[in-house]
Formats: C-alpha cells, structure tokens, sequence
C-alpha cells in the first residue's frame, strides 16, 4: 500500500514553512484550536485533488504557494500556484523530473498515478476520501442519508453492477418498443400510400394506346411537313416561270435595242478620246508658261553668277578670319598659362630669397669667404639677386 511520508508546505494558508512526517497506518494531527491543523489536510488534498481551486489559499503577503507529498513508493509530487503559474512536479525514484502545466481543473493522469491515492465514487455527483479525515467529520456512511449508504453497500457487494445492467435494460427495452412503434406506422402510411396505385394497370394500358396515338401522329406530322415543303417549292417555281415569260415579252425587239447600245457605245468613245485630248492641250499649256519663265529668269543668269563669285570670296575670306581667330585665342591662353606660370615662380623665388635672408642674418660668418656678415652685406646681396632676376 502506497503511503504518505512526508509533507513540506510553503505559505499555504497560515503555514510559512511547515514539515511533517508521517508513519504506517493511522496517523492522527492533534493541536489547539487556530493553529492550522486543517490546513495540513487541505494541503494534502490540494496536492492529491487539486481542491481548493483559486489563489484565496495563499499565504498573506507571500506570492505563491507551495506544497511537495514525498510517498512511501519513492515519488515525489510537488504543487506550485502563483497569480501567473500553475503546475505539477512529478520527480521519480530515479531522480527524472516530469512537469505538468495547462491541466485545468483536473488532475494530471501521471500525478495520479504517482501518488496512487484516490477517492471512492458512491454517486453520480459524490464522491469521497478514505485515506483523509477532516475535523468534526463523520465516520464513513455514518452521517449520509439512506439512499447514500444504499449505493455505497451496493457499490462494496457488486449490486450497482446489476443495477445499472437493469437500468440500461429497461431503458433499451423503452428504445425498442418507440422503434417497434414508430415502424408500424411508417408501415401503415406506406399500405395507405399504396391503396393510391391500385389502377397503375388500367393507367398502363391507357398509356400504351395513347402511345401508339402518338406515334400515328408523329407519321402525320411528318407528311404534313413534307406537304407543306412542296408546296412551297411549287410556289417558288410558279414564280419563277412568271419572271421568265416577262423576260421573253420583253426581248421581242432586242435587235432594234442591240443597235442602239452600238451607237451610243461609239459615242461614249469619242467623247473619251475628246476628253484625253483635251486634258493634254491644257497639260501642253502649263508648260509653255513654265518654259516663258524659265526665260525670263536667263537674263538675270549673268548677275547671279557674279553674286555667286562674290559670295565664294566673302566665304573664303570668313574662313580665314575664323583660323586666324582660333590662332588668337590659341595664343592668348598660352600667354595666361605663361603669366600664371612666371607670377608662380616669381613667388616661389621671392619665398626663397626671404627664406635666404633669414638664413644669412642666423649666421655671424660668410660661409664661402668667413667674413663678418652685417646687414649693408646682406641688403647688398639680396638686391643682386633681385636684379638678377
């Protein structure tokens, strides 16, 4: 048998930190009143249960609970609340952890198992624990009421297994004779919707003559059809014949009719032929004028051919200004560069000659001759090679 060893409670209703250790068999808490005795068992139950529900058990001023059974089979079952946390530790004889979260109101199968203490259903919606005791609490059965204890000897001795045999078969027993009911009017209306086909032979008959009705007047029909075609082929053909004897009435003179055509046809080429002709005096005009023109514009050739030539020699005379102009701007950007180059040098000789009178005036001796070097020596030396220069 699976026991309780040992419970460490952690700020679970007035506990702080409380451990307790049981032995085998009946283990009794004995105290003065208020100093959490039955706290020590809903603890136990919160654990094995999970009952209470909520967070209204935890510590005063502390933000979780907590409650660890070790049982006598070596597993350990721990349980953690907080406003934000809600889980089951299960750890194994061997040391293997196993974390439990997200389970509901329930109790997570392998708690169950672990701890292998559960409680003994003695109703549909009751159900109690053996294995704990609370204060002022009966003996088992001694204060339940006469139906109560009746279902719990019955669960102890088996009965409630025929019971509910005899429940389930009564209640088919009701199923079966709804079914057996329902069946025999289905059958009942299907035997009145029947009665309503009885003639179905006398309808079939009927319909095999009016059948053959049809298919004499389909034969009918389609002679009908092909009546009406020829008649309409005849009509067309009447008219036709109409049309044609019209024609014939009317070609009686179509030699008379036929010279006539020939007369005009003559004409109709004569006036084309006019036409033509006509069209190419008026073309032979506008040619004569360009020509007239065009010889009038032959007197003026000489002058042009003079403004031709000046206009050559003004062209000529362009160009070369145009080299000679490029020649210019060639020169004249060199003579920049030239300037820019010789005020550069003229600056860097200048930095030089400074740079030279600096040095001299740092040195007591003439390096070349070493004679005393005064200032009448140096002015004349800087001005040489200005001069120079």
């Amino acid at each position: 048998m699976n026991n309780i060893r040992k419970v460490i409670i952690e700020n679970f209703q007035s506990h702080e930190s409380t451990e307790m250790e049981f032995e085998d068999g009946l283990n009794v808490i004995v105290g003065p009143s208020d100093q959490g005795k039955s706290a020590v068992i809903r603890a136990i139950k919160w654990v094995l249960f999970n009952q209470p529900r909520g967070i209204e058990f935890i510590r005063h001023g502390a933000k979780s609970a907590k409650v660890e059974i070790e049982m006598s089979n070596g597993f350990r079952v721990i349980r953690e609340k907080s406003s934000s946390r809600n889980r089951y530790t299960v750890i194994d004889p061997e040391g293997e952890t196993s974390v439990f979260e997200g389970f509901g109101n329930e109790v997570p199968e392998e708690v169950r198992k672990a701890h292998g203490v559960a409680k003994v259903v003695i109703d549909t919606d009751r159900d109690v624990s053996l294995n704990l005791g609370e204060q002022l609490e009966g003996p088992f059965l001694v204060s339940e009421t006469g139906a109560v204890k009746a279902k719990a000897i019955g669960r102890l001795t088996g009965v409630h297994i025929v019971d509910r045999a005899t429940r389930e078969c009564i209640n088919d027993i009701k199923k079966e004779n709804q079914i057996e009911g329902r069946c025999k009017n289905e059958i009942k209306e299907l035997e009145q919707k029947l009665n309503m086909y009885e003639h179905l032979d006398l309808l079939e008959k009927n319909i095999s003559v009016r059948e053959e009705n049809v298919k004499e007047i389909e034969k009918l029909a389609n002679t009908l059809h092909k009546l009406d075609t020829l008649r309409s082929r005849l009509s067309f053909v009447n008219y036709e014949i109409r049309v044609e004897s019209e024609i014939i009435r009317k070609t009686v003179n179509i030699k008379e009719i036929k010279g006539k055509i020939d007369d005009l046809e003559k004409k109709a080429h004569t006036i084309d032929r006019l036409k033509r002709q006509k069209v190419g005096l008026e073309n032979v005009e506008k040619e004569l004028e360009k020509a007239e023109q065009r010889l009038s514009l032959l007197d003026k050739i000489k002058q042009v051919e003079t403004n031709v030539l000046r206009v050559s020699e003004l062209y000529t005379r362009r160009s070369s200004l145009e080299r000679l102009k490029n020649l210019m701007n060639s020169v004249e950007s060199s003579i920049n560069e030239g300037s820019i180059y010789i005020a550069n040098v003229s600056k860097e000789m200048e930095d030089t000659l400074h740079q030279y009178e600096d040095g001299l005036r740092k040195m007591p001796r003439c390096p070349i001759c070493q004679n005393d070097i005064d200032e009448s020596i140096i002015n004349k030396v800087i001005m040489q090679y200005k001069e120079e220069q």
